[in-house]
C-alpha cells in the first residue's frame, strides 16, 4: 500500500525541520503545522508506534489553562516552550527516520 498524502505531509515537515527559521523548537512547531492532520492510521502498521511516539512527546504537557480552565495555549506549543532545544532535535530525528521508512516501505 502507497501513503501518498502521508508523504507529502511529512516532506513539508522534513523541509521545516531543515530550513525553516528559528532555533529546534521553532522548527518543531513549524514542521507540526505541516503534519498535525496526520492520524496512527496514515501509516504502515510497523511506523504507527513511532509516530504515537511523535504525538505524544510534542503533546506531553497538555494545555496551558487559565484559572477558569480555558485553554490559553495549546498542548503543542506548550510542550516545545517546556523543552529543550536538544529534546526537540530528538523528536526531529525520529519524524526524519518515520519519513525515510515511509519511502523505504514501497
Amino acid at each position: 500500500m502507497n501513503y501518498p498524502y502521508t508523504e507529502e505531509k511529512l516532506i513539508e515537515a522534513v523541509y521545516s525541520l531543515a530550513a525553516g527559521d528559528g532555533d529546534a523548537r521553532s522548527r518543531l512547531y513549524q514542521a507540526y503545522l505541516k503534519f498535525h492532520v496526520l492520524t496512527t492510521d496514515s501509516f504502515p502498521e510497523e511506523l504507527k508506534a513511532d509516530w504515537n511516539w511523535v504525538i505524544l512527546r510534542i503533546t506531553e504537557k497538555g494545555p496551558l489553562k487559565d484559572n477558569h480552565h480555558n485553554n490559553t495555549l495549546g498542548s503543542v506549543q506548550n510542550t516545545l516552550n517546556g523543552i529543550k532545544n536538544k529534546t526537540a532535535s530528538k523528536i526531529a530525528s525520529k519524524i526524519i527516520d518515520i519519513f525515510f521508512a515511509l519511502q523505504n516501505h514501497h
